[in-house]
């Protein structure tokens, strides 16, 4: 009997799965298909037939938290903390500290507004003696045109956004932990002025106004009211126009434009319109970057008026001969004297000044639209100076020759803030100044997010050696695209599928080992070969993307994987070929593999697949599989058989993954992620991020990147470090890399192996440590696998990785748990290790018990001192969220995997969810189970604005269930997630039974 197909062990991220079922829906709502799993109604289903089998189980509500922990260093403009986009009737979350005894002056956090909102900005402190205040900055003179300086521990206030906008955080007196929370509704369509803006540093402030956009705004000015101010930001260099209308006998109100860029209290005035009409029009051309006032003054009598403002950019360089507005060289004002509406005493703060090194004038780009780009660059007088081929470009702006060098960066940051608010450009951030200092941290722009190398330590390791461009990894999987963050560490490979129909690129085995993709028209392609080889070596330390475990070396993609999976024989003949050995392609590389990843796998043994790895390992190679994804004890293949290290799934605590295979022949664990949960609190799923191509979006975007899971994902962990201990020591033999890496692993589970982790989690700094002679000489230096961890359910335990990342050996000697409020929460204990020689102590388990704490957000410490010096691990714990008091019906189906047709549905009170659910009478056939609400009573649910949804056993691990023979399956629990899903996301299923007109 043929094994079944080895298939890539993987699984996508929560929200990405539901973008890759998408067949079309019934003739009538073919307009409406789109990008996610959709369903037909056809009836009642399977649920009248009572002699078939039964899908049960029960739901619970997930409760994430939507807030993102602050990242420091953010005491800059130059590095503000870039939140992300807030749209229309979406609440943005950030918790933080003011710590100013530590250094810690003021947080700042740039967000970007996808089009013109009324931002509800609340910040709460959780100390209540401590007086912060919020600045908002505009993007293009970086002065703090709105302040909410009162003297309470709280503040709060409204302002408008268009484009970028910065939000600074200050203490003005004391220190405390706080939540900021931005709530945006759509603006007015004629915005209402607010008083008072009679002042200089009074004016109203719009936010930006660019490509031909248009405000409308109504109010009224005369007698004691001398004057209406407002202010918007002008990124592009153009025409500015406006028209004010007025009416009544004898009333005539003249409008004056300054230019407000160096000082807004004090604007220079550029032209006053006062010809005596109603409407009072006029227009001038504005350079790049300017920050205009707009100023109503009455001429004679009073009365109420409306006022449309609209910009619109130049597309030619040619254009830009008028004046570049520069940034202030002179103090600024005493804003708080002058503004009745700022606090009266003190004197004005600046928070633009930019210490982070920049290249001055340059910008580092990705667009979305290239045309788009193109025009707005010309608008601000930029030029593309160099670009990643399908990636991001370098741009140039030639700088106003009456800046200095602070003004300078500040115009530079000022110019990244407006390119990312601007349409068809997916970021935008300065060119950092980079020195030639041993840093071995990465300046990829997503290095952040990628938790899973600092818990296998490969910072540390990095100290040691970063690899060798003579250590070459076969990546037997799908094959290879041309990602940029992949460009230069791809060497020439081969395509070893013999199947013309599952290579899907018209024939068999040939040099080619580009993925075409496996789309089935369902969903879009995994490109899973380009997720595993990112992992092993994306380009690193090239501002660009994610980092890679190796910085060095050459990664060899062996074809092995098309549509539908792929065949034992192609694949041991993949192992023969990377391995220098006679194969059915007849041919072998220029030099063999150091190292194979097999991020794949199936069931069922294969005596010619032991072989070549036999033979494969006896000829030098060290070969490295995926565990399996079944969470199951049964052994996958090829990762269980004799000479493959096997590599099972870790979560962001260092538990087993829910998905991880537990067998005999398990010999080492590594981060494979859990996308159900965001333990860190960075503002996504705890998956491994990685390179992967999209096409479901044509032409194809092949510089994406994306959230997955699975023992797919942890398996290149392992291989880069084996490359990585290669490269100390070149002559070591497969049988020794594999020591190394199992007796350096840091034990988790039971003492000693075990059939979950087997010898423990992959440590990268003592496995290249080990290989170069090391393991005893020196000072123990202590590193915690996390400096965050973030709570929100009252009851809760999380475990944190301890790891010695020096010499001799550590002793962790106390671990304190300490609150800022809520009493004692809070707690901590050592995870001990019994006989090793690098530490005493594992993990710190932090546990919370908050049962009878309100709901709010609350932060403390854990202090680890060790004989390897001291770590402090900041703790966040958010109550409140998930869905509160509201009691909702959730409608739990049952959809044919195949046709993806509703054939049953039960319907749950979330008031009732541990009760369960039952789908009864289901034929013989294979099945997902979905449940969500239809709170707008469409017919659907899990479509957008609805506030659950869930898939068995996950959003991001969709699992198909087999019907046969009448069974019955209890037990089928999975969770519902509590958070409204973008349009972005899905469409929806359909429920049975719906009528519309039935109001519920």
């Amino acid at each position: 009997m043929n094994p079944p197909s080895p298939t890539p062990l993987h699984h996508t991220s929560a929200r990405a799965w539901a973008a890759r079922i998408a067949p079309t829906r019934s003739a009538a709502l073919a307009g409406l298909a789109g990008l996610a799993l959709l369903t037909a109604s056809c009836g009642g289903g399977g649920s009248e037939n009572v002699a078939g089998g039964t899908i049960a189980g029960s739901m619970i509500v997930l409760q994430p938290s939507n807030s993102t922990l602050e990242a420091e260093p953010n005491d800059d403009v130059g590095q503000a903390h870039v939140i992300g986009t807030i749209s229309p009737g979406e609440t943005r979350s950030v918790l933080g500290a003011i710590t100013s005894a530590g250094g810690d002056d003021f947080d700042a956090f740039r967000f970007t507004a996808t089009s013109r909102v009324s931002v509800a900005l609340e910040l709460v402190t959780e100390n209540g003696t401590a007086d912060l205040d919020v600045y908002i900055l505009d993007p293009v003179s970086l002065q703090e045109v709105e302040r909410y300086t009162t003297n309470s521990a709280s503040e709060s206030g409204v302002f408008l956004a268009d484009g970028s906008f910065f939000v600074v955080i200050d203490a003005f007196t004391g220190d405390s932990a706080y939540e900021l929370r931005l709530t945006a509704t759509a603006a007015p369509s004629v915005i209402a002025e607010v008083e008072p803006n009679d002042n200089g540093g009074e004016a109203m402030y719009l936010g930006v106004l660019t490509d031909a956009e248009s405000i409308s705004l109504s109010g009224s000015v005369g007698g004691t009211d001398a004057f209406d101010r407002f202010l918007v930001a002008v990124p592009a260099a153009g025409p500015f126009s406006f028209s004010l209308t007025h009416g009544g006998s004898g009333v005539d109100f003249d409008v004056r434009l300054s230019d407000a860029t160096a000082d807004f209290v004090n604007p220079t005035s550029i032209q006053l319109f006062n010809s005596g009409t109603s409407p009072e029009t006029g227009m001038i051309n504005l350079g790049a970057m300017t920050l205009v006032e707009l100023r109503i003054e009455p001429f004679a009598l009073s009365g109420p008026w409306q006022l449309s403002i609209q910009a619109g950019a130049m597309p030619r360089l040619a254009a830009l001969d008028g004046p570049v507005a520069a940034l202030s060289t002179a103090p600024r004002g005493n804003v708080d004297r002058v503004n009745a509406r700022w606090r009266s005493a003190g004197s004005a703060r600046s928070f633009d000044a930019v210490s982070t090194p920049l290249w001055n004038g340059d910008v580092i780009l990705s667009p979305r639209s290239e045309v788009d780009v193109d025009m707005r660059l010309a608008s601000r007088g930029g030029r593309t100076a160099a670009r990643v081929p399908n990636g991001p470009r370098k741009v140039s702006f030639e700088l106003p020759d009456n800046l200095d060098d602070a003004q300078r960066a500040r115009y530079t940051v000022a110019l990244a803030a407006t390119l990312a608010g601007a349409e068809g450009v997916e970021f935008a951030e300065p060119d950092y100044r980079v020195f030639p200092l041993f840093d071995t941290r990465p300046n990829d722009t997503h290095y952040n997010l990628q938790w899973h190398y600092e818990q296998i330590q490969l910072p540390a390791a990095w100290d040691i050696t970063r690899g060798s461009s003579s250590v070459r990894v076969a990546v037997l999987d799908t094959g290879s695209t041309p990602h940029p963050d992949l460009a230069g560490r791809e060497i020439a490979g081969i395509d070893m599928i013999s199947s013309a129909t599952i290579a899907g690129d018209g024939n068999g085995i040939d040099n080619d080992p580009f993925d075409v993709g496996d789309s089935n028209g369902v969903q879009p392609s995994s490109f899973h070969g380009s997720h595993v080889a990112g992992t092993i070596g994306a380009v690193t330390d090239n501002s660009t993307g994610v980092a890679g475990v190796t910085w060095l070396g050459g990664i060899m993609h062996v074809r092995v994987l098309g549509i539908g999976g792929g065949s034992t024989f192609d694949i041991l003949n993949g192992i023969l070929y990377a391995a220098g050995l006679a194969n059915s392609s007849n041919q072998v590389p220029a030099q063999a593999a150091d190292v194979i990843n097999m991020s794949l796998g199936g069931s069922g043994f294969s005596q010619a697949t032991q072989n070549a790895v036999t033979a494969a390992r006896n000829a030098g190679v060290v070969i490295i599989a995926a565990a399996g994804n079944e969470n199951s004890s049964q052994p996958s293949y090829p990762a269980a058989y004799d000479g493959v290290v096997s590599v099972a799934a870790v979560d962001f605590e260092g538990n087993r993954a829910p998905y991880s295979n537990f067998h005999a022949t398990v010999d080492i664990a590594a981060p494979g992620g859990d996308v159900s949960r965001d333990r860190n609190g960075d503002g996504y799923a705890d998956g491994v991020l990685s390179t992967k191509p999209d096409d479901s979006v044509n032409p194809t975007n092949y510089a994406s990147y994306a959230f997955y899971q699975g023992t797919s994902m942890a398996a290149p962990h392992v291989a880069g470090v084996a490359a990585l201990v290669l490269a100390v020591d070149p002559n070591l033999t497969p049988a020794q890399v594999e020591s190394i890496l199992t007796s350096t692993a840091t034990d988790l589970g039971a003492t000693g192996r075990d059939n979950i982790y087997g010898n423990g989690l992959v440590n990268a700094f003592a496995a290249v440590q080990a290989a170069g002679g090391g393991g005893g000489g020196g000072s123990p230096v202590l590193s915690l696998a996390s400096s965050t961890v973030l709570f929100s359910s009252r009851s809760d335990v999380a475990r944190i990785g301890v790891a010695n990342v020096g010499g001799s050996s550590l002793a962790v000697q106390s671990v304190t748990a300490t609150t800022n409020s809520g009493g004692n929460w809070l707690s901590a204990a050592r995870v001990t290790v019994t006989g090793s020689a690098a530490t005493d102590t594992s993990a710190i388990d932090v546990t919370v018990s908050a049962t009878s704490l309100a709901d709010g957000f609350y932060s403390g410490q854990i202090d680890v001192q060790s004989t390897g010096g001291s770590a402090t691990l900041d703790v966040t714990l958010v109550l409140g969220a998930g869905t509160g008091s509201s009691n909702y019906i959730v409608y739990v189906l049952a959809v044919d995997a195949t046709t993806f047709e509703t054939l049953a549905q039960d319907e749950v009170q979330t008031s009732a969810l541990s009760n369960g659910y039952s789908l009864p009478g289901l034929d013989d056939g294979d099945y997902y189970i979905v449940a969500g609400t239809d709170e707008d009573n469409d017919g659907f649910i899990c479509d957008p604005g609805e506030p659950l949804c869930g898939l068995y056993p996950s959003l991001g691990l969709p699992e198909v269930l087999t019907i046969s023979n009448g069974t019955s399956l209890t037990g089928r629990n999975f969770p519902l997630e509590s958070a409204l899903l973008p349009a972005s996301v899905s469409q929806g299923f359909r429920r049975l039974n719906h009528s519309p007109e039935v109001a519920r």
